[in-house]
């Protein structure tokens, strides 16, 4: 190994063939959802899962995915540790393959961004920006109130700082996320849901604020920067009763 020459030889290699599973599924427009007889799928949250992503694909002009999402509803952690090979659970998902899996019978989070896969991968604080307005939007949430409350707080991040992914995975992202959530609501409300995924897919790759300001203005005709101050500005007057939510 320390010679680095590419070749590692063992000496006690042993191969386990475990008994292949056989999954009960149900094909919908967008969904193969998968799981376990002994686990049925509740009927209830499945349909309430189609609709969610069939609403968000009409509405983002999506009539037809490169792959198939596939929803693996696993009956129990040793299942799901023993299929993923993961130590610990967690819900995951293998974009490659559109797959996620999990032990939860509903899930909106993952699963709005295997159907947004396709329009592009944007700097991550858009990205989660969309797909928390979709959240928002089917939860009853309210991301302007939540954003107000920590610019109150003086909390509130300069949004160009948190384009590049670990500045964003850096920041406060209880924080972050639904400023983003905000922002993106902000500009759909003003400018409409075209313009939006303009530059959603405009900014396919893009990692830098540089690079995404000079896109943002060609999209909006609106410096980046101007468009945040704008925005704050709204919130400051936004009227809302309600306690801030708590959307983590």
């Amino acid at each position: 190994i320390n010679n680095m020459t590419g070749y590692a030889y063992f000496d006690d290699i042993s191969l386990v063939i475990r008994q292949k599973l056989k999954w009960e599924e149900k094909e919908t427009k967008f969904i193969t959802f998968r799981w376990q007889p002994q686990r049925p799928f509740p009927a209830e949250d499945m349909d309430r899962e189609v609709r969610l992503v069939e609403g968000i694909a009409k509405e983002v002009g999506i009539s037809k995915t490169e792959k198939r999402i596939y929803y693996r509803l696993y009956p129990d952690e040793q299942m799901f540790f023993d299929v993923t090979g993961k130590k610990r659970y967690q819900p995951f998902t293998r974009w490659g393959d559109r797959e996620l899996h999990t032990l939860a019978s509903y899930e909106d989070h993952e699963m709005i961004h295997l159907i947004l896969y396709d329009l592009g991968t944007p700097p991550f604080g858009l990205a989660k920006g969309l797909v928390f307005y979709f959240r928002a939007k089917y939860n009853g949430w309210d991301l302007h109130n939540a954003a107000k409350q920590d610019l109150f707080r003086k909390e509130l991040p300069a949004l160009y700082k948190t384009i590049n992914q670990r500045d964003f995975a850096n920041s406060t992202v209880s924080i972050t996320v639904p400023a983003w959530g905000s922002f993106v609501t902000y500009l759909i409300d003003k400018y409409g849901m075209d313009k939006i995924l303009e530059l959603y897919r405009s900014t396919d790759g893009i990692t830098e604020a540089g690079p995404f300001s000079a896109r943002f203005k060609s999209v909006y005709g609106v410096d980046f920067q101007q468009m945040d101050h704008d925005w704050r500005w709204f919130l400051l007057r936004y009227e809302c009763d309600a306690a801030a939510d708590t959307i983590f």
